[in-house]
């Protein structure tokens, strides 16, 4: 087995296509990945989903001789990454870290939160009578008290504005408001 790994260039997203096609010829195929979480339109359930890190690349490893005209032939791989010349060789050890910080769950947010998780942890932070900055929106920097937290997740709370307060709702209080008191 060889030290190296190689960089295919895919089709526009065609990396799972590649793989297939290239594991099914007997080489080992490497697709970093990222997890995001995807929240349902209609029923507001929240499920991970996984794309690809490095979207048009996946690593290729040969397990025996390597056979460049095969990996070509292969649905979905639009070509080798050449540098200098040559097919582009990453050391196995760099292959190898992307493969562990890939299972630390550094790539993205992986874990899905269910809702009852998310109100808990939404009235820890935001209780309300806690004043609090807001970081995001057209009232970014201003002081605002939370009020009440609503089943859906999002916050209501009174924001100061030119003296006198006025009541707002904050639809994603995890990107709009910061917990530290002001």
């Amino acid at each position: 087995m060889s030290d190296y790994w190689f960089v295919l260039r895919t089709n526009p997203q065609c990396e799972r296509k590649a793989a297939g096609e290239l594991r099914r010829r007997g080489i080992r195929v490497y697709i970093p990945k990222q997890a995001r979480e995807v929240r349902n339109r209609r029923c507001g359930q929240v499920t991970v989903k996984t794309r690809p890190l490095l979207v048009g690349y996946v690593f290729i490893r040969f397990t025996g001789p390597q056979d460049w005209f095969h990996v070509r032939q292969c649905q979905g791989v639009k070509g080798v990454l050449y540098l200098d010349g040559e097919p582009g060789r990453i050391p196995a050890a760099a292959v190898a870290e992307f493969m562990r910080r890939q299972r630390r769950r550094e790539f993205g947010r992986p874990d899905a939160e269910s809702d009852e998780k998310r109100m808990r942890r939404l009235q820890t932070m935001f209780a309300p009578g806690r004043r609090v900055r807001v970081a995001d929106g057209p009232f970014s920097s201003f002081l605002a008290t939370i009020e009440q937290i609503k089943k859906d997740g999002s916050i209501k709370a009174l924001v100061e504005i030119f003296g006198r307060p006025a009541v707002v709702t904050f639809e994603d209080p995890d990107r709009c408001l910061t917990s530290q008191s002001a």
